[in-house]
């Protein structure tokens, strides 16, 4: 089996169905290689709960180590990046950086406001789920339930002397001299040896298709192509035949939708 090193990706992105793909895919790929760690740097705000756990489902599940490094300084890993942090094997955050704010935003499926009784019952799945996450990985159940139950955001110093991470490091190098040679617990209850002493860090751009779902995905960028989709369905019901405006008004509709 071949041997690769150390495998990097950056997600600096909501979480949802692309990013979740670019992670899992990742996972796949330090499995076939064999790689002895995959480093994973999150600046999130949050994002899609079934995009999460499809993440969480697969990070427990996989045979490479995982470690969640919330950078560069000013970054966060927020609701849905909290959650996939503390499910990791590893947990590190750069100074000035933060995480936390997990409490389900109360919207239903249908884009409408959850009543006070769903949106209790929301919450304490959610606590439930992430209480659960934090026992098997060691970390601080309490403050982990507070960040859902509460909203409560930690600066990284808060989150490391309240045992919700690892490690407060100022860059990958600093993380692999720290944990090189020790023993680490899987999700499975088995021991991992960490062995990285000189090994290169590879990174793992995300695929053209990737970058370009992850663009029209802008909530910005969308309700400009909606604009320009109504736009042209309207000139060309205004001027019928002019073809034109009325297919690229259909295509701006369509990457708008998706």
């Amino acid at each position: 089996m071949s041997y690769a090193s150390i495998l990097k990706i950056t997600v600096e992105a909501p979480i949802h169905p692309i990013t979740s793909e670019y992670i899992r895919d990742t996972i796949d790929r330090a499995e076939k290689e064999n790689a002895s760690l995959l480093i994973i740097a999150l600046n999130t705000p949050g994002g899609l709960d079934t995009s999460m756990r499809e993440i969480i489902e697969r990070i427990l599940s996989s045979k490479t180590p995982v470690l969640v490094y919330v950078s560069p300084s000013g970054a966060r890993a927020a609701s849905a990046g909290f959650f996939i942090g503390i499910s990791c094997d590893i947990f590190v955050m750069a100074p000035g950086t933060n995480t936390g704010a997990a409490h389900p935003v109360g919207v239903s499926i249908t884009g409408q406001s959850m009543d006070k009784t769903m949106e209790e019952k929301v919450t304490h799945d959610a606590a439930s789920y992430i209480k659960t996450l934090a026992e098997k990985r060691g970390r601080n159940t309490k403050l982990a339930e507070d960040a859902v139950r509460k909203s409560l955001s930690y600066t990284e110093k808060e989150a490391f002397e309240g045992k919700l991470i690892d490690l407060i490091a100022a860059s990958e190098r600093e993380i692999i001299e720290h944990f090189d040679g020790k023993r680490i617990k899987r999700f499975d209850g088995e021991e991992y040896l960490l062995d990285l002493k000189g090994e290169e860090i590879i990174d793992i751009p995300m695929s053209a298709r990737q970058k370009f779902l992850i663009t029209i995905s802008n909530p910005n960028l969308a309700y400009l192509l909606l604009m320009l989709g109504l736009l042209g369905l309207y000139f060309e019901f205004s001027n019928p035949g002019s073809i034109l405006p009325g297919v690229l008004g259909g295509i701006f509709l369509l990457l708008a939708i998706f």
